[in-house]
């Protein structure tokens, strides 16, 4: 018996050698298989999974590779989430381990978290760092578009850059920021990337220097455009572009420019929403523009004069026509809306079914490059235009009534009222476009 439960013993002894040794096996199995599946959970975007298991496998104890691998698999979790300090938890890993300052994928998860939790600053300096190895590595896909979360980084803050920490006043650091971001952009051109990408780039600087508001950088803006309009003319960008062109010019006044630019949207591009507002803007700047208006009362025998404000518009054709104002207003007094603007004079006319007591011509400055051109009463500048000099003198109410034609006989007109008296004067202008 003695002999048998001696057999038993070391029977035992030896089961629990082999499960303590199969076990220990098992566990250094186990963290492999733990980051393998935290692997795939980071590849379907479940982080929290991927932390969890992360966790355990960093538990286990496991050997250097596999040790790194979850370090790194872990920082890149935690980047992706709000809730967690990705960026703190990898600049320790790096710190411990400086391989991990060569890892571009990680400069980038870096970068998101800190933008997505309004740092900036340090924000743009993973991306930049992210893009300089990504290139260095010939990896220029994302490369640029790390580059391009820099360019972010730096349109919505100006105190990045020590070129913007230098500079002395809020204007400086923007346009400091500007000139960035045209260096950044305009390398990115140079990558070997999709062509999308490039026009995006050069969208992005176009962007940044109509943004300063100087003719200089309009120019810079309008340079950029249209290389995205024109070298890379098949991609999302390239309308969107040649659309932007044709606003700056018009933003600058350059209105024949700024026709050609939106003629080239309508023919270069089959984007029918920008193609629309291409039209309307050619619209507009060719749209005639009348305005007349009076700014005081006048005595009988007192020369009055028109202020005026005239768009595509050569001659302008006025007519006179005498009313019983009192009588106009009291057979309309009922309608209250009649009683607004051009409406209500057009009603006196109407309704007194008057005719012109006088008619005549004045021929405005305009030299079809679709300038406003006016003339403003009582103002104490200089001005190289005349007042439209009304011909009566007689008490008594008057309607001046100013209409244009541009050249593609489209017309606009405008009402001025006007009253003659030594008792009292009234005087109403209607400066509704037609």
């Amino acid at each position: 018996m003695k002999a048998i439960f001696s057999h038993r013993k070391l029977f035992i002894l030896v089961l629990v050698g082999v499960i303590c040794i199969f076990a220990a096996g098992l566990l250094a199995v186990s963290a492999e298989d733990l980051l393998r599946e935290a692997r795939q959970q980071y590849a379907n975007h479940n982080y929290n999974q991927a932390l969890a298991l992360l966790g355990k496998a960093l538990a286990a104890g496991p050997e250097a590779a596999t040790l790194r691998g979850a370090q790194r698999l872990k920082a890149l979790s935690m980047c992706r989430l709000r809730d967690e300090d990705g960026y703190a938890y990898g600049k320790k890993i790096m710190a411990e381990h400086p391989a991990f300052e060569k890892d571009a994928e990680l400069w980038r998860a870096m970068g998101d978290d800190n933008l997505s939790r309004g740092e900036r600053k340090v924000a743009y300096e993973c991306f930049i760092k992210a893009a300089e190895l990504y290139e260095k590595a010939k990896d220029h896909t994302p490369a640029a578009d790390a580059y391009l979360k820099a360019v972010e980084c730096l349109r919505h803050h100006h105190g990045i850059t020590a070129a913007q920490q230098e500079a002395k006043s809020w204007s400086q650091r923007r346009r400091a920021g500007t000139d960035e971001v045209l260096r950044i952009c305009d390398h990115v051109v140079t990558l070997k990337i999709d062509d999308a990408r490039k026009a995006k780039a050069l969208r992005l600087a176009g962007w940044s220097a109509n943004r300063e508001g100087s003719w200089e950088y309009a120019q810079k803006a309008i340079e950029r455009y249209r290389r995205a309009a024109e070298d890379f003319a098949k991609t999302p960008s390239a309308a969107p572009a040649q659309l932007e062109i044709g606003r700056i010019y018009e933003r600058f006044s350059r209105y024949i420019d700024a026709v050609k630019a939106y003629a080239k949207v309508i023919q270069n591009f089959d984007d029918a929403e920008i193609a629309k507002q291409a039209k309307r803007a050619i619209d507009e700047i060719k749209a005639p523009r009348v305005t007349v208006y009076i700014t005081k009362p006048y005595l009988p025998g007192e020369k009055a004069v028109l202020g005026w404000e005239v768009r595509n518009v050569r001659r302008v054709k006025l007519e006179a026509y005498r009313v019983d104002l009192p009588a106009a207003l009291a057979g309309i007094k009922d309608d209250p809306k009649s009683l607004s603007g051009k409406l209500f004079l057009a009603r006196i006319v109407a309704e007194e079914k008057a005719r012109p007591v006088e008619s005549w011509d004045f021929i405005m400055p305009d030299e079809g490059g679709h300038q406003y051109h006016r003339h403003v009463l009582d103002s104490p500048d200089k001005q190289t235009t005349v007042p439209i000099a009304i011909p009566l003198d007689k008490a008594g109410a008057y309607i001046v009534r100013a209409r244009g034609v541009n050249p593609d006989n489209k017309s606009s007109e405008s009402w001025a009222l006007a009253v003659f008296s030594k008792i009292a004067a009234i005087a109403k202008a209607d400066a509704d476009q037609a």
